[in-house]
């Protein structure tokens, strides 16, 4: 497109590793969008094949996106995981609820930009069983723009 900017649409982007050798997994997946209510949500998916429960990371950046000159970017997005209809963990506002230095700590063990400390992104963190999840980032405060989902698999210590 010469200019994303004039014409809009919903994209699908998956990646599998079908061999599930030992030595390759997919430990990281990040995507920025537009993240709106409702139908407008940005959403993304994963799926875990692990004999034993993994901690997971999951961030929707906004606020912190003003680092990376991102423009039109969402001021307050709250993150929620899903395991099909289930809710298993929301976050609006990432040191809220929640241990934000054990947030801040994974987010060093993974390599992921820091976030500040008064911001308002959103992040949690949960062992997971293996299956198919679901992360929707939407406005906690009803103003949409451009986020960052990401989704980590945390290595064992």
């Amino acid at each position: 497109l010469s200019n994303p900017r004039e014409s809009g649409g919903i994209a699908l982007f998956e990646v599998y590793d079908a061999l599930s050798l030992n030595e390759i997994r997919l430990i990281n997946l990040s995507t920025r969008g537009f993240a709106g209510s409702g139908e407008m949500a940005l959403i993304a998916g994963f799926t875990l094949n692990e004999a034993v429960p993994r901690r997971v990371l999951v961030r929707a950046a906004g606020p912190s996106l003003v680092d990376f000159d991102v423009v039109d970017r969402i001021l307050d997005p709250k993150v929620t995981l899903f395991a099909g209809d289930h809710v298993v963990a929301t976050n609006d506002d990432w040191t809220v609820g929640q241990d934000g230095a054990l947030i801040a700590s994974l987010g060093d063990i993974v390599g992921a930009f820091g976030f500040d400390p008064d911001s308002s992104d959103a992040a949690l963190t949960r062992y997971l069983d293996s299956g198919s999840y679901t992360v929707m980032v939407e406005p906690a405060d009803g103003s949409a723009g451009i986020a960052l989902v990401e989704i980590y698999v945390v290595p064992d210590p």
